[in-house]
Parts: C-alpha cells; structure tokens; sequence
C-alpha cells in the first residue's frame, strides 16, 4: 500500500490546476518532496530545502529521488540528496528548484 505521503503527492501531481507552494521557513525530508511535485515553488528569503534523509541513514521518499533530477539535473540532485546539507533560497532560485 501507498504510504500517506505517495497519495499527496499524487494528489498534488494529478492536479487539473496548478499547485504553489509557498515556502517560508524550512522544508525537509516530505515537506520537501511535496513541495517538489508542486508546479511552482515560491520562497521567503529565510527558507531552506533539504533531502536531510541521508543525516538520519535512510533513503528519501515522497517522490524527491523522482522530481528532483528533473528540476535541477542528475548530478545537483545527487549532491543534495547524498550529502543532505540545506538548499538556502538564493541557491535554490540560481539553480532552478525556486522563483
């Protein structure tokens, strides 16, 4: 059976109209693959972005390994999936993972 988490993701993906997220603070671990399946992601200055899985010796899920490469290409992903280290706003809008 699908986790919790999978059916908002699918949910937020199936969408017929387009889904924001409006991040203003940190976004991790789910709340970060939410925000990835999301259409548009909007950020505050103070927020950050992370896998973080990695910190606490598990995989990611809620569709990060999925949408992440999409946005921002196979090799960044792997370094902010494998090293788990926080995406500032600034960052994440220079390398296309926010507006």
């Amino acid at each position: 059976p699908l986790a919790w988490v999978g059916r908002w993701v699918l949910a937020v993906r199936g969408c017929e109209k387009p889904v924001l997220a409006a991040i203003n603070g940190p976004a991790a671990g789910a709340g970060f693959g939410l925000a990835l399946a999301c259409d548009l992601r909007l950020v505050a200055e103070g927020a950050t972005l992370t896998a973080g899985y990695v910190r606490r010796g598990l995989s990611p899920d809620a569709g990060v390994t999925y949408f992440l490469p999409r946005l921002v290409g196979a090799s960044r992903a792997a370094d902010i999936i494998y090293t788990g280290r926080d995406v500032d706003a600034a960052e994440a809008e220079r390398i296309g993972l926010a507006h």
